[in-house]
């Protein structure tokens, strides 16, 4: 189900210090269906650290994710993800639409850069296919992962389909493990 795509070491992961940002099944645009099981998935892995923001629904905004990403050591996932193969910079994290003009609902790969996860140790994207490859010129190798990558920290990402209601148990499990002080390496082989 899970890949960890490593990074180079930069900073520590301490559970203590995390500032934690969860986001799961952000209101979708028509044609793309609920995912309640990802909700679950979402209060699950924020109930297990103190200070977790979670943002769910209507909540689960483009702005309100580039607002608190800055802040951002640990951020996990759990919606639709589309990868785009032609063009890797339009792969995107499906969120929330708001009422402002031109809002699409999604936080596209190119708009994730190393300024925006300065403080970033480790993103874990549960949605359809956020670890795999993109052909597209430009790319790098990663598609959605890159941009995480790219920024420093680790990445547990998916390389294929998946079904709504897969991620709660592992994901679970993972995020329990890191609260207590495993490594996310440590934490995704246990």
């Amino acid at each position: 189900f899970a890949t960890q795509l490593a990074s180079p070491p930069r900073r520590g992961a301490g559970a203590a210090r995390s500032r934690v940002l969860v986001v799961g099944n952000p209101a979708l645009p028509a044609g793309l269906e609920p995912l309640p099981q990802a909700q679950v998935e979402a209060g699950l892995v924020g109930s297990l650290y103190q200070d977790a923001r979670l943002l769910t629904g209507a909540r689960a905004t483009r702005s309100r994710l580039l607002e608190l990403l800055p802040e951002t050591t640990i951020f996990h996932f759990a919606g639709h993800a589309v990868l785009n193969q032609t063009h890797p910079g339009l792969s995107r994290l499906v969120l929330a639409a708001e009422d402002t003009a031109g809002e699409t609902g999604a936080v596209y790969a190119k708009d994730i850069d190393k300024d925006l996860l300065g403080k970033l140790v480790l993103a874990v994207l549960s949605g359809c296919e956020t670890g795999k490859p993109s052909l597209g010129r430009g790319s790098g190798l990663f598609g959605l992962a890159g941009p995480f990558l790219r920024a420093g920290a680790d990445v547990v990402a998916t390389l294929w389909q998946v079904e709504d209601g897969q991620g709660a148990p592992l994901f679970a499990g993972l995020h329990r493990r890191i609260a207590g002080g495993a490594s996310p390496v440590q934490a995704l082989r246990e």
